[in-house]
């Protein structure tokens, strides 16, 4: 078989053509990929918060004062940028924020609270009491009532 010169320059330039529209359309999907944002899911502070930062937060947020609520929360709490924003994105989401328990009117802080509920009631509700007032998880609250002894 026997091809000459002008049918292997169409069939080449054919071929070229085709590698380069391919090649193109992999650069416009990898760069189009490059520029996506992947959605970032509000993370909760990564320790409890003064119970008055998360509230007034909660109203600056409410005014649709977003990097007003991000500001105060930075200066609040010594936070930097990113995690001062994934706070105000979870509280702007209605995540719950773990807040420091505040004294109960006596002036009883924790952990004369869950040793005296300890007793009364048993573990398990001491462990739900310091779950619920720290944000702790279960393992977290067992091991802080286990330490009390």
């Amino acid at each position: 078989m026997e091809f000459d010169s002008s049918t292997l320059a169409a069939a080449f330039s054919a071929v070229a053509v085709a590698v380069a529209v391919a090649g193109a359309a992999v650069a416009v999907a990898g760069a189009a990929n490059g520029r996506r944002r992947r959605a970032r899911v509000p993370q909760a502070p990564p320790h409890p918060l003064p119970a008055p930062v998360v509230e007034r937060a909660r109203a600056v947020l409410a005014q649709g004062r977003r990097i007003q609520a991000i500001k105060e929360l930075r200066e609040a709490t010594g936070y930097d940028l990113r995690t001062a924003k994934d706070v105000a994105d979870a509280i702007g989401a209605g995540i719950a924020v773990p807040t420091l328990a505040e004294p109960n009117r006596e002036g009883a802080g924790l952990a004369a609270r869950v040793r005296d509920l300890r007793d009364r009631k048993g573990t398990a509700e001491a462990i739900s009491l310091v779950a619920e007032e720290t944000g702790m998880n279960e393992a977290e609250a067992a091991h802080f009532v286990r330490s009390l002894d």
